[in-house]
């Protein structure tokens, strides 16, 4: 699809392929016995001075933990989300609700493959994977189909982004699944990625070198590429760019405090 690849090269989708699985990052299941709780934050101290000290955050069970408090955690936690170099690393609140989302993907910049974990503070202070509900692909896991994220809101007043699936099945034949993704409190208080189909496209090259092209609505009906692009476009307004600041492990490894990580903090330029 010439207009909507445009959005894709660079950071393209989550590539259901042989040998693009990545170990599981799994986060600190802590149990909570309190409506409060202590999180420790370990922070590495100056050249010269002790090792490490250590604070702590308390906890109320209504999360108001501020930005600082957030960062804290998860640099706390960097043994839960610091996966190896193939991984890249940044932060962002997509939903303007100041609960901050650390996004672990795997990023080959050049559209095969993209593995991503979700992360945020929970309510009881422990730094934890968001979990996935709705239209997901094969390894459950939401997708990114740019490098900054445009984030829009639907009629519900919802934040969502549009991932794209992309999946190749040999030579020629390449399979394009178009997602919207909001980012939606639980019960608990804890954020959930909801994904819902749009549409998607299906693009192959036969052995004679003819090209075919089809595009499909979330129900597998034949529309039209601009049919396509209409129901993308229409399903939110109200956009927002985030510039994201994509870190590599060893950039990631160098911070030597929680101030650091805000250097992995998207900014948010309106569209």
């Amino acid at each position: 699809m010439k207009k909507l690849k445009t959005i894709i090269p660079i950071i393209a989708a989550t590539v259901i392929l042989a040998g693009c699985a990545k170990e599981d990052v799994k986060p600190d299941q802590s149990s909570q016995t309190e409506d409060t709780k202590a999180s420790e934050v370990t922070v590495p101290a100056s050249e010269g001075q002790q090792e490490e000290t250590t604070t702590a955050i308390t906890v109320p069970a209504s999360f108001n933990l501020s930005e600082d408090q957030q960062l804290q955690a998860f640099y706390n936690s960097r043994d839960t989300w610091l996966a190896d170099d193939t991984f890249y690393y940044a932060i962002s609140d997509l939903n303007s609700d100041s609960r901050l989302e650390l996004i672990v993907s795997s990023l080959d910049f050049n559209g095969y493959k993209s593995v991503n974990h979700w992360y945020e503070v929970g309510v009881d202070g422990t730094v934890i994977e968001i979990p996935v509900t709705g239209d997901v692909n094969a390894d459950k896991e939401p997708d990114i189909a740019q490098l900054d994220l445009d984030v829009y809101k639907d009629s519900a007043g919802n934040s969502f982004f549009v991932g794209c699936d992309m999946y190749r099945d040999g030579f020629g034949v390449s399979s394009y699944t178009y997602y919207k993704i909001a980012l939606i409190s639980d019960a608990s208080g804890n954020d959930v990625l909801v994904t819902e189909c749009l549409g998607s496209e299906l693009f192959e090259i036969t052995d004679s070198g003819e090209e075919y092209d089809n595009f499909y609505d979330k129900d597998g009906k034949l529309i039209t590429e601009d049919e396509l692009e209409e129901l993308i476009a229409s399903s939110g307004a109200s956009c927002q760019t985030h510039m994201m600041s994509w870190k590599t492990l060893s950039e990631v490894q160098s911070i030597t405090d929680y101030q650091g990580l805000a250097d992995m903090r998207s900014i948010i330029a309106e569209v």
